[in-house]
């Protein structure tokens, strides 16, 4: 049975094509005779609408002004900066100390004079408000005698040292205050002087 299947199988084949070209030549037939009888139909061109050209939308309408566009802000620049003036520091006054008043101070006094010598005074004052210790120095002119002697007038006696025409006296005890104490000393005159050439105690000068 399948050979026989298999012997037949060619022929099928070739009958169904024979078919359908068959087929196939009987519609081809018929769409030529019914073309041939229909009637003819124009073919007329379709017209074509008037081309308008379309502005495109950044254009600016007819009759409007364009508009200039406008300018960007203007960002104006800070004003430079100045650097501060440098103010001249002011100049320190230097600092007066103030003069103190020496509180023990000496006057001259001429006591007395003669042909060959005079007496002369330093009167030492004590203006404090404690006792104080007190230095007489005298200088006196070249050609001044010798010093005869000095004395304290009701006190314990200074001590004195020489250096040339420089005569020191240092009190022997201070003086109290309020109080004051006389110095004397006898000096042989060889010309007419009859005052030291300077007078100091305790390093301020005497009063004349």
């Amino acid at each position: 049975m399948r050979r026989q299947l298999r012997d037949l199988l060619p022929w099928l084949v070739i009958f169904a094509a024979v078919g359908a070209l068959s087929t196939l030549l009987a519609i081809t037939a018929v769409q030529q005779m019914a073309w041939k009888r229909g009637p003819v139909i124009e073919v007329l061109p379709i017209p074509l609408a008037p081309f308008i050209p379309i502005p495109p939308p950044s254009a600016t309408p007819t009759g409007t002004p364009a508009r200039a566009p406008a300018p960007p802000p203007r960002t104006s620049s800070p004003p430079p900066s100045r650097s501060p003036s440098r103010v001249p520091a002011p100049t320190q006054k230097p600092t007066m100390k103030p003069t103190v008043k020496p509180t023990v101070t000496g006057e001259y006094h001429l006591v007395d004079a003669y042909d060959d010598a005079y007496i002369g005074e330093v009167l030492v004052s004590n203006a404090g408000a404690g006792a104080s210790g007190w230095t007489v120095v005298l200088t006196f002119p070249a050609g001044t005698g010798a010093l005869r002697t000095s004395w304290v007038e009701s006190a314990p006696q200074a001590n004195l040292t020489v250096s040339g025409e420089t005569y020191t006296w240092r009190s022997g005890v201070p003086v109290e205050p309020g109080a004051a104490v006389s110095l004397r000393f006898h000096i042989a005159r060889e010309g007419a002087s009859t005052r030291p050439r300077t007078c100091a105690v305790n390093g301020t000068a005497c009063a004349h």
